[in-house]
């Protein structure tokens, strides 16, 4: 039996940048996988969710000064962990808590390689691209300062179970005379967001709520047309059921969104890095007729009522690919 290579997948953070790391990880074969991550509680809850015991370096949430006090006894202890295993080589996912295992990796001479979803390429993977072999990305795009040949882009990674309706879920009771808007704050929750629609929607007829809030959960609680949850793994059903979703603009929704062939409102957050999810609404929006979006200052009852009423109106389309992972193996292929 040929002994499959070792890959070391460096994921944390939020759900954002693990999510595409472990959909990348179930469609590659040939490799033996091991995950790096924080000690982040919400980073936890989506290891565990997929049958996952990461190894962990100790990062909570990002902070300029616990990253400087506590960045050589973290690049110690991975640069001794990635020397004991001998990785064929590293694939790191974004973030912070990614860039100090990279950097170790690096000057043991792995082969490092990126993703990236964003349209915008992140500062931790802007850094790490000099040493880089390839960047993957879900978007065309270009960064000043990186090499054209670096960035290849693949499509975004999504997991393939969002296409399928698993009913996991399905002692969830909606009733069928309703319209269901799924509300997704994200692995962090975005409570202000999630509270705002949560408001609004509420006082809309016909309308019944599923609110995936995250670290914020415990803020809400459940209504005779609200439901409140704090984590699934089983999105496929949720989209299934769905006729609505109210999302942050990050990437890895968009992506799932648009293979799942959802209606979809996107409300920025407003103090995400460089303001990119206000630039990634807006091209959602330009490209895409069944989504649209609605910065937080302009949010009102009336606008969001209006906005919701529209897309319901809109019969989304389909578009999903998985064509490159071909692309991510051939490329990792050449150095490993």
């Amino acid at each position: 039996m040929k002994e499959h290579k070792r890959m070391l997948i460096i994921a944390g953070g939020t759900g954002g940048h693990i999510i595409p790391a472990i959909a990348m990880s179930r469609e590659l074969n040939g490799f033996e996988f091991t995950f790096i991550c924080g000690k982040r509680k919400i980073e936890k809850q989506v290891y565990d969710a997929h049958g996952i015991t990461p190894y962990t370096v100790d990062m909570g949430s990002f902070s300029i000064f616990r990253m400087i006090s506590s960045s050589f006894a973290i690049f110690i202890k991975t640069f001794q962990f990635i020397r004991k295993n001998n990785f064929s080589c590293v694939v790191s996912a974004g973030s912070y808590v990614s860039l100090i295992p990279s950097a170790a990796a690096l000057c043991l001479n792995k082969p490092l390689f990126l993703l990236e979803q964003d349209i915008q390429l992140g500062v931790t993977n802007k850094l790490l691209s000099f040493g880089a072999k390839a960047v993957f990305t879900g978007f065309q795009i270009k960064s000043i300062g990186v090499k054209n040949e670096k960035l290849i882009k693949t499509g975004h990674i999504v997991k393939r179970d969002i296409l399928t309706d698993s009913h996991k879920c399905s002692d969830i009771q909606v009733p069928k005379d309703k319209k269901v808007i799924l509300v997704m704050g994200g692995s962090q929750g975005s409570l202000n967001m999630t509270r705002m629609v949560i408001d609004s929607a509420s006082k809309m007829k016909d309308i019944f709520i599923i609110a995936i809030a995250g670290m914020s959960s415990e803020n809400f609680k459940n209504g005779p047309n609200i439901l409140i949850m704090p984590y699934t793994i089983d999105m496929g059903y949720l989209y299934s059921i769905s006729d609505l979703v109210v999302s942050r603009a990050g990437a890895l929704s968009y992506a799932e969104l648009l293979c799942a062939g959802k209606r979809a409102l996107f409300i920025p957050l407003p103090t995400a890095r460089n303001d990119h999810q206000t630039t990634n609404a807006a091209y959602y929006r330009r490209t895409h007729k069944q989504f649209d979006m609605l910065e937080e200052k302009d949010f009102t009852q009336n606008i969001f009522e209006k906005k919701v009423n529209d897309l319901l109106n809109h019969s989304p389309l389909k578009e999903c690919h998985f064509e490159g992972i071909k692309t991510i193996k051939k490329e990792i292929n050449k150095y490993v």
